[in-house]
């Protein structure tokens, strides 16, 4: 997660999104954006009141959803 923070901070130049870099940046926000697919499944999936599962998620829903807008939206953006 350091990485897509990292690389959604364009705070220098030096460091920001260019063409020379992209696509080492994009597999970082390709690789979370497989991670936020698999903690949705796991959200969509849960059981509510298993007691084998634990009942703090990490984040909720609309956070998993609201992550997704923004790395999609610097995606296209980008490209």
């Amino acid at each position: 997660m350091n990485d897509v923070f990292d690389v959604l901070n364009g705070q220098f130049v030096a460091e920001g999104i260019q063409l020379a870099n992209w696509w080492k940046k994009k597999k970082v926000l390709d690789a979370f954006l497989t991670v936020l697919d698999i903690t949705e499944e796991c959200h969509r999936t849960r059981k509510l009141n298993d007691p084998d599962i634990p009942v703090n998620v990490f984040s909720s829903y609309t956070t998993l959803q609201s992550w997704r807008v923004s790395v999609l939206s610097v995606i296209e953006l980008t490209e």
